[in-house]
């Protein structure tokens, strides 16, 4: 068989996609795709997609990752389109959906009264030269070019034939269609079937043949052997003179298609009447005490049944000969009986008897006040010359007085009712008896104080037997609750308040009063009213704020606790419970419990809906256009209504792709707004680039040679300095130019799209430094006296002297002074054009011995005078070693590197084990000594610590 496939059309975009590919697949049940076909999408796109577009070509669009979709017989283009963060991709592939023929059988006939043959034709439009034909009678599946076959059926049975056809593409059709194989069914009658012969019956048929067909003969077989009758009549009139049964009546139809079928009669007989019919009491006699069940006997030829007529208006049909009844009525009574012989009626014959003596009768009724008192009423018949009452409470105590009579029964039990009867005449007694019920019932409840919806049990206690035919009436808040026999009733009431209880226990008697039992006091049924509200329907990026409108039913019944369950497995505990926002679009169930300080719990749910925001992506997410001239292509993908904010500078505010044109940077918000009124965003920068004016600061100055001139721009972009020459870097907005000679610098500025660039220049004229030399460094003995004469180049205007402490002068051009220590010495000059320069000389202290002074003894008593022993020096820059040795030779002090003149860095007298010398002691010091100008004295000596 030849197989269609899919043909796939590949149609994919690519707009700056940096290697993404769309793409998307869809499940199959097999190589046909035939009507109705439903699939499955699923998109197999690179990359992380932020969203998806599906247009399945049958007006149907979708965005989930996966979508599934049914089809009808058709070629349709399903196009999925990928949106990445700065483009959108699609992929189109092309589904064909190949039709399924349509096939439809029928059969010459759906009916065949016999074994036969059916001509089946199959109808449609299948465009196939195969048809699969099967019977269903169990043959063999036949196949045939054409549409068109017979098929004999050789049994009785319903069948269920069927024809399947395939196109070309793989598609396949099939119909059913039912055949019936059995005999017509007969349905008859007859007008008479008992009585006496001869009797003329009328036997009438009809039949169920199918359409075309039609009864063309009927055999009549009588049962009473007479001959068979044929004929085309569907009724026929035979006279029967036989009293035998007839059990083989029946009728044979034919068909014209040569079908048949019986129908056979039920069983009967006709008879004749029968005689000597004799009617008498089994008794020989014909006088009967009213209490007597009267045994009659009747007889009579061939007689099968007979028909009994009692002068009490009663009736009875018996096949036996004997028959009993008992009469309450007294007098002549005439008892008539008609035997019959198969429905044939005989002679009737009649006996007359004699209902004598009395027939006891009575009712009763009590008194609602004491229902325990009830009244008997004798309505006996007869010549009553004895009665008697019998109560059985009381069975000795007998009432043959009074003929009505009252009597108090005990408040609790079962007794018995009984009166008596004679007729001292004739003999004759007669006997009644009733059941009698009291009890003294109560009413109870479970409870009187209970919750909504919970159990209260209400019971009768000490009541009336089960099988005394009481009916228990409950009645609730003046409702009947229940009506029957049980004395129990099991109640959960449903709405809140105070409510009054009885029952009322009915007899099955007329004429007795009913039992009404009331509660004391009322069933309080309390509970919390619950009830909140809420939106119906939010969107799922809004909270929901429920309202709780709850309250006790009974102020004092405060509620206790409050539970809300939202759903969507969070749950709270406050009475009213911030807004709740759903993380998922769906419907939820909010069900809100109260339990009150009694621990009444009552609950209501009500169900919102958290609708789906609107899928919407925008892009580009950013594009630049250079002002006044360009305009920035912005598209929208979503499936529901979009509008694009602001509307001002766009050509469409509500197409898919639209064109904007702002002067400024501006940012246009997609929005899109599903069904529900939900609304989701996107966003696209429009960023502009605008023409430009630049300034560079300073345009023009003048600067000292050596000096450094920040060079400044008035707005960024791309710069670039030229030339380079001397700055600090020629790509940025503020360099730093250290000139050495006059320069003009050009500056471009370009913005980062390339839409507009501009120039400006900064020139820098350079003024020389003055020329200054204080002299070489000198070294001098101690508090020698100095002069120092710099050489200046003309033009210096000004000058300074650092430090001036022991100078003659601070800002003249020659200076003099005392060598009392080593000392560098600067003068700074200016000139005219305000350019500064400086230069040093250094005044050295000679370093030699007789610089370099110890004492020979001091008094590390603490009283601030002489207590330290340190190196005093002039023109020294550092003490490199000073050691203490005791008159042993061991060290007591040493400190290296440090600086002369200074008391605190001397010894105090204390040795290294923290010891302090207790009396005069002589000591030796070592001591190396750095001069200013690097070399080192070393010196020797003895010092006495003095105590």
């Amino acid at each position: 068989m030849k197989k269609n496939w899919l043909v796939f059309l590949l149609l994919a975009t690519y707009a700056n996609s940096f290697s993404q590919t769309a793409d998307f697949s869809f499940s199959t049940d097999s190589s046909s795709h035939c009507e109705p076909y439903t699939t499955t999408f699923t998109q197999t796109c690179s990359g992380n997609p932020r969203g998806f577009i599906w247009n399945f070509g049958n007006n149907q669009r979708g965005s989930d990752p996966v979508e599934t979709v049914s089809y009808t017989a058709g070629t349709y283009s399903i196009t999925l389109t990928a949106l990445y963060a700065n483009t959108a991709i699609s992929i189109t592939k092309t589904l064909t959906v190949n039709p399924t023929p349509i096939i439809i059988l029928r059969g010459s006939k759906n009916y065949l009264c016999k074994p036969g043959t059916i001509v089946f034709t199959a109808t449609g439009n299948p465009s196939s030269t195969n048809y699969e034909w099967n019977f269903g009678d169990g043959s063999a599946v036949e196949n045939t070019a054409g549409n068109t076959i017979a098929h004999p059926y050789a049994d009785y049975g319903s069948f269920t034939a069927s024809v399947k056809v395939a196109t070309s593409f793989g598609c396949s059709a099939s119909s059913n269609y039912v055949i019936r194989v059995s005999k017509f069914g007969i349905t008859g009658t007859m007008s008479l079937d008992h009585g006496c012969v001869p009797a003329i019956t009328d036997f009438n048929v009809s039949s169920d043949l199918p359409p075309g067909d039609a009864p063309s003969n009927y055999s009549w077989t009588f049962g009473d052997n007479s001959s068979i009758n044929f004929g085309e009549a569907n009724s026929i009139s035979h006279r029967y003179t036989s009293t035998d049964s007839i059990t083989t009546a029946n009728v044979v139809i034919s068909s014209t298609q040569g079908c048949s079928n019986q129908f056979n009669f039920p069983a009967f007989a006709f008879g004749t009447p029968p005689s000597n019919t004799i009617v008498k009491t089994a008794l020989p006699k014909d006088t009967f005490c009213s209490s007597e069940i009267i045994k009659f006997y009747c007889s009579a030829s061939k007689a099968n049944a007979y028909l009994w007529q009692f002068s009490d208006s009663t009736r009875s049909i018996s096949t036996d000969t004997f028959m009993t009844h008992r009469y309450r009525i007294l007098g002549t009574e005439s008892n008539i009986v008609t035997p019959f012989f198969n429905g044939c009626a005989g002679n009737k014959d009649s006996v007359i008897i004699f209902i004598k003596g009395v027939i006891a009768s009575f009712n009763y009724n009590n008194l609602c006040n004491n229902k325990t008192a009830f009244q008997f009423h004798n309505y006996s018949l007869g010549n009553v010359t004895h009665f008697e009452w019998e109560f059985s409470d009381m069975p000795m105590l007998k009432d043959s007085i009074h003929f009505s009579v009252p009597h108090i029964f005990p408040v609790t039990g079962s007794f018995v009712a009984a009166l008596s009867l004679a007729d001292s005449t004739t003999g004759c007694i007669d006997h009644l008896i009733f059941n009698i019920y009291t009890a003294v019932p109560s009413l109870s409840r479970s409870t009187n104080n209970l919750c909504k919806d919970s159990l209260v049990t209400y019971s009768v206690s000490n009541t009336y037997p089960a099988n005394a035919g009481y009916k228990y009436e409950f009645f609730v808040n003046g409702n009947m609750i229940n009506n029957g026999g049980d004395s129990i009733l099991n109640y959960h009431p449903s709405i809140h308040g105070s409510f009054a209880e009885y029952v009322v226990i009915k007899d099955a008697v007329a004429g007795t009063c009913s039992d009404t039992l009331q509660l004391s006091g009322n069933t309080i049924v309390k509970g919390p009213v619950v009830d909140f509200t809420s939106p119906p329907i939010l969107c799922v990026d809004k909270a929901f704020s429920f309202t709780n409108n709850s309250y006790p039913f009974y102020a004092a019944d405060a509620i206790a606790t409050w539970r809300w369950n939202y759903g969507d497995n969070k749950q709270d505990s406050v009475k009213n419970p911030l807004p709740h926002l759903y993380r998922a679009a769906a419907n939820y169930y909010v069900t809100l419990t109260a339990t009150d300080i009694n621990g009444c719990a009552q609950s209501v749910k009500k169900i919102i809906t958290a609708a789906p925001l609107p899928k919407i992506i925008a892009f580009p997410a950013e594009v630049t256009i250079c002002g006044l001239r360009d305009t920035a292509m912005l598209t929208g993908y979503t499936i529901d209504s979009l509008l694009w904010l602001p509307s001002t500078s766009i050509s469409c505010t509500s197409c898919d792709t639209t064109r904007a044109y702002p002067a400024v940077t501006t940012s246009y918000i997609a929005q899109a707004t599903n069904r529900f009124g939900c609304q989701n965003y996107d966003t696209c920068l429009v960023k502009v680039f605008s023409p430009f004016h630049i300034k560079v600061f300073p345009s023009d100055t003048a600067l000292c040679t050596g000096l450094t001139v920040p060079l400044t721009l008035n707005t960024t972009g791309i710069i670039s300095w030229t030339p380079v020459t001397y700055l600090s870097n020629g790509s940025i907005r503020n360099p730093l130019a250290s000139p050495l000679a006059d320069i003009s610098y050009t500056v471009t500025v370009k913005d980062s799209a390339g839409c507009y660039s501009d120039s400006a220049v900064s020139k820098i004229h350079l003024y020389p430094l003055p020329a200054v030399k204080a002299g070489d460094d000198k070294v001098l003995p101690y508090n020698t006296a100095f002069t120092i004469n710099p050489i200046y180049s003309p033009g210096v205007t000004s000058y300074l002297w650092e430090p001036t402490a022991t100078l003659s002068c601070s800002n003249c051009p020659s200076v003099s002074g005392i060598a009392t220590k080593s000392t560098k010495y600067t003068v700074k000059t200016t000139s005219k054009n305000g350019c500064k320069s400086s230069d040093d000389i250094i005044i050295y202290v000679a370093c030699e011995k007789s610089n370099l002074l110890l004492p020979t003894a001091f008094t590390p008593n603490g009283n601030g005078l002489n207590d330290n022993f340190y190196p005093i020096t002039r023109g020294y820059r550092t003490i490199k070693t000073f050691l203490i040795f005791n008159r042993r030779g061991n060290k007591v002090f040493e400190r290296q590197n440090f600086s002369p003149n200074i008391p605190s860095l001397g010894w105090d007298g204390i040795i290294k084990n923290a010891e302090t010398v207790s009396s005069s002691e002589v000591f030796a010091w070592y001591l190396e000594a750095e001069c200013e100008q690097g070399q080192t004295i070393v010196s020797k000596g003895t010092v006495v610590l003095v105590r």
